[in-house]
């Protein structure tokens, strides 16, 4: 039973091991089709699927929401509107309203007819969070640049 055990887990690291090394494009997640041409993102899962890699995570690890705590007064960040705040496409509301992010800082923005934010998390931060999410080093990130 242990060699059974132990040759299906042989078995299986194998295979996951050749799919990486043949390169198995990532999937491009839907929501990237509202905002990029089919065929630039077709490229792109081609010649530089590590782009699609952070595309992807983008969309749902950029920012959080959280509420504006009432002891801190009314919030001063720019307004923006969100339809539904359990489903939107952050790449969309940057196109929309402009949003942009710091490298050094979180970024936020009020949501209107609420008292919640939108925060960014700031680009270098997200590069880390991105980084552990591939399981890469800081040094492999620098090979792909």
């Amino acid at each position: 039973m242990k060699q059974l055990l132990l040759l299906c887990f042989w078995l299986g690291s194998s295979a996951l091991a050749l799919a990486q090394e043949a390169g198995e494009s990532p999937e491009i997640d839907p929501r990237l089709y509202a905002v990029y041409d089919a065929s630039y993102l077709s490229n792109l899962q081609k010649h530089n699927p590590t782009i699609i890699q952070r595309l992807n995570y983008y969309l749902d690890h950029a920012y959080y929401l959280t509420d504006y705590p009432a002891e801190k007064g009314e919030p001063t960040f720019q307004t923006i509107a969100i339809e539904d705040l359990d489903h939107f496409n952050i790449l969309l509301l940057e196109k929309e309203f402009g949003l942009t992010r710091n490298f050094e800082k979180q970024t936020y923005y009020l949501i209107e007819g609420t008292r919640k934010v939108l925060v960014y998390h700031s680009g270098k931060r997200f590069n880390e969070m991105l980084n552990e999410h591939l399981g890469r080093t800081p040094s492999d990130a620098a090979k792909d640049r």
